[in-house]
């Protein structure tokens, strides 16, 4: 079934050794727990790098920092997360909080 238009969802595509999740919409309370899945699920590919194309989220709220926090948590040692493109809004936010430090951004 495809998602409902407006609805956050993720999907996880590989690029060479890297997987990225591909994530649509809003990243909050009531979908912050559907970007943890994803980052679960990519995260067990093994992967060189973790990359979170958020050039799709215009909205992410303290549920969704913390996701992000937790996804860097998990990173298996020598394994970066990456963030793709992120909206100008969320980068503001991951700027303000000093999150921004964890990551690498590309774009």
């Amino acid at each position: 079934m495809p998602p409902v238009a407006g609805a956050f969802h993720a999907e996880i595509v590989a690029e060479g050794d890297d997987a990225v999740i591909v994530a649509h919409g809003d990243v909050d309370v009531a979908t912050a727990a559907t970007l943890s899945a994803a980052v679960d699920e990519a995260l067990a590919t093994l992967p060189a790098r973790l990359v979170l194309d958020a050039s799709d989220v215009a909205f992410l709220d303290s549920t969704g920092l913390s996701a992000l926090v937790r996804a860097y948590r998990a990173l298996p040692l020598g394994c970066p997360l990456v963030l793709r493109r992120p909206s100008p809004r969320v980068a503001k936010v991951l700027a303000m909080t000093g999150v921004d430090t964890l990551f690498v951004i590309e774009g």
